[in-house]
């Protein structure tokens, strides 16, 4: 009944040990688009980024357009939904050893908010699919060797919103609404070595985190108060290379391993239909591709460019329409200003794209087409130094 999407959108960072992280922006997971800033980063790297403390706010502006063309159930037509969200974050990072750093980032994880009208082509399939976090993520870093140092951290998720609504007849949308409790804990391991030759090689890993919700399922007059969702985030593993180029390059490498064969199904427990509805999901593990450069025109001004593949975690045989989930491409740039020595400010603009075909038999009846998914991604940053 619902299918999902997980769209990555993240930095670019400018510094030689963290590197043009990820600008990532893939269509390809499970219920909800990611938004990655701070929450992956690997914890070791502040160890050789921070002087003696840190502080940063950004604000990422995300506008998204998600067309179905094709066939649902008995249903012929085109389905739109336009998105847009915008989040602010942060991070906190204070050296109070020679060796030793702490820090705190304020993340989101995961966000969706894809509507579509209830009298669309897909709305049997979903009307809403909502999904809003926020992350508290402590971290510790330890400096072994002036060029070695090792991290920890943890992530403290906390699901406020869920909506997964569809049309079901003859009572029209079955609204199931939920919210976690307490927050998903998750943890992350990293090791950061800055060489001697300019070169810089990092290496994270991040847990799973799974996250259970209960809330209410309506259904015309039916309604229940015992509905419950879980849903998983993979564990995540990633190793960068940067190299740094006659003083005014930086160019990183990224390769990213994501666990989401553990995701064979999505559960709607208790909904006001009166039973469980089970979604077969079958994910794959996936890989992402990432290379980005930066050049430094002086002691002020830089600019920043990247490109990043993902693969698709998803065959057609599970693939559904509105939120489908296929391999995607993005694109992007920016450029970074020191406004003085002890303050920089950063934009970045990201262009994601897929076009995932659908070709599946659903509780609806057959659903053929395609989707064309393009997601626009503003980031604005201001990092004090200190």
């Amino acid at each position: 009944m619902f299918k999902m999407r997980l769209i990555t959108i993240s930095i670019l960072n400018t510094t030689i040990i963290g590197g043009l992280t990820l600008l990532d922006s893939g269509a390809y997971a499970s219920g909800f688009q990611r938004i990655i800033d701070f929450a992956y980063d690997n914890p070791a790297i502040m160890n050789h980024t921070v002087k003696k403390a840190e502080a940063t706010i950004g604000n990422n502006l995300m506008y998204g357009l998600f067309t179905y063309k094709g066939q649902a159930g008995s249903l012929y037509g085109r389905s739109d939904s336009k998105e847009f969200y915008n989040y602010p974050y942060g991070r906190l990072a204070y050296r109070f050893h020679p060796k030793w750093m702490g820090g705190i980032d304020v993340t989101h994880l995961s966000y969706t908010n894809i509507v579509f009208p209830v009298s669309s082509v897909a709305r049997q399939i979903a009307t809403s699919i909502v999904l809003q976090t926020i992350a508290i993520s402590p971290r510790l870093s330890y400096l072994v060797t002036k060029s070695l140092a090792v991290g920890l951290a943890l992530n403290f998720d906390t699901t406020y919103k869920t909506k997964l609504d569809n049309v079901v007849n003859p009572n029209g949308e079955l609204k199931n609404h939920s919210s976690s409790r307490e927050p998903a804990l998750g943890w992350g391991v990293g090791i950061s070595y800055a060489a001697p030759t300019k070169t810089t090689i990092d290496l994270s890993y991040f847990s799973k985190i799974v996250h259970p919700t209960t809330g209410s399922s309506t259904w015309g007059t039916a309604q229940t108060y015992n509905y419950a969702i879980t849903y998983p985030l993979p564990a995540i593993a990633n190793l960068g290379v940067a190299q740094k180029i006659q003083e005014k390059w930086l160019v990183k490498g990224n390769l990213r391993y994501q666990w989401w064969d553990t995701f064979d199904y999505l559960n709607l427990r208790n909904t006001a239909l009166g039973r469980n509805i089970l979604v077969p999901e079958f994910y794959n593990n996936t890989w992402i591709y990432t290379l980005a450069a930066h050049y430094q025109t002086n002691d002020k001004l830089g600019f920043s460019g990247g490109v990043e593949y993902n693969q698709s975690p998803q065959s057609i045989t599970y693939r559904n329409a509105g939120l489908a989930v296929y391999r995607s491409l993005v694109v992007g740039g920016g450029f970074d200003y020191a406004f003085t020595k002890a303050l920089t400010g950063k934009f970045i603009y990201g262009h994601a794209f897929s076009n995932p075909p659908i070709d599946r038999t659903a509780s609806a009846g057959l659903v053929r087409g395609k989707e064309t998914i393009n997601s626009n991604n503003f980031d604005f940053t201001l990092t004090w130094h200190i």
